[in-house]
């Protein structure tokens, strides 16, 4: 997805301009973004909410040193800008029209069939851009929207048989922010890292050439040959292409092992995942799980 925290902070700064505000800088954009900015949990009832409570408009003194300060308004992008970055792209891009909760409807049906409930049960956030108020909670409403509707769909053509439903449970946690330093940092710890990475002298001597060749990270995530640690997953539930590899294969956890990881055969590199995708009670389930981390 090419829309993230920057298309936010660009998205309010144009706003800011187009009313004229006193100072419409990057800095200011982003300190409003950080303390104003929320998710709706819908756009035109939002909209009708500023127009009945007129206190709902904030204002923002930037402090200038040696300046006087100045106040700049601010409306309709405290909860416009969330939107357009994630639920109505369509608003701030041309380009790219695909909301998020579409996207990670679209990645789980691709899938195998036998592990999308426990990935909808899991959909882990991660990022600063995901620390918005009631941003889960809006992701996941709309996402089981989706879900809802197909099941519906799908009960129609069968002509009376009746679905179970699907649970769709989207998970915040304190260090959701620090996610992505965290799992890097984690990466970055391991021996294998050294020799999986391109030096300075590498890049002065071929360029940005270099990093359209191999990518240098799938030595240590190169296939769904994995294993979860919390017990031995029994044979007979690993496809038969890992279980060929699987056989008498011995894994030496690394000193940094967190309780919960998932291991690469191949590499023995130990991966982060969260608990949460190891909670299914089908050992396949938690086998293809680990799918997710390829690429990490």
């Amino acid at each position: 997805m090419p829309l993230a925290g920057r298309t936010i902070t660009h998205f309010i700064q144009n706003m800011l301009r187009e009313r004229g505000e006193p100072d419409s800088s990057l800095q200011t954009s982003e300190a409003i973004k950080e303390r104003f900015c929320y998710t709706a949990p819908d756009l035109i009832k939002e909209y009708a909410k500023y127009d009945r409570e007129p206190d709902r408009f904030q204002q923002y003194t930037v402090e200038n040193p040696g300046k006087k300060p100045v106040v700049v308004d601010i409306g309709y992008e405290r909860f416009l800008a969330v939107e357009a970055a994630y639920f109505a792209p369509e608003i701030s891009s041309s380009d790219f029209l695909t909301p998020l909760p579409n996207m990670v409807d679209d990645v789980v049906q691709s899938s195998p069939i036998d592990v999308r409930r426990a990935l909808y049960r899991n959909i882990v956030l991660s990022g600063g851009s995901t620390m918005f108020k009631d941003f889960g909670r809006r992701l996941q409403r709309d996402i089981k929207q989706l879900v809802d509707t197909r099941i519906q769909a799908s009960e129609a053509k069968s002509k009376g048989a009746k679905s179970g439903g699907l649970d769709v449970n989207v998970i915040s946690y304190k260090s959701q922010r620090y996610a992505p330093f965290l799992g890097a940092s984690l990466l970055a710890s391991t021996p294998e890292f050294k020799s999986s990475c391109y030096t300075r002298a590498d890049y002065a001597e071929y360029g940005a050439s270099l990093f359209r060749r191999v990518n240098p990270l799938s030595r240590l995530a190169c296939h769904v040959e994995a294993r979860v640690c919390r017990g031995r997953v029994p044979l007979r539930a690993l496809p038969t292409s890992v279980k060929a590899r699987s056989i008498n294969t011995t894994i030496e956890p690394h000193v940094f092992m967190p309780p919960h990881a998932v291991f690469d055969l191949r590499a023995r590199q130990a991966l982060s995942i969260h608990p949460g995708l190891l909670d299914s009670p089908h050992p396949s389930a938690r086998l293809a799980c680990t799918t997710t981390v390829q690429g990490y």
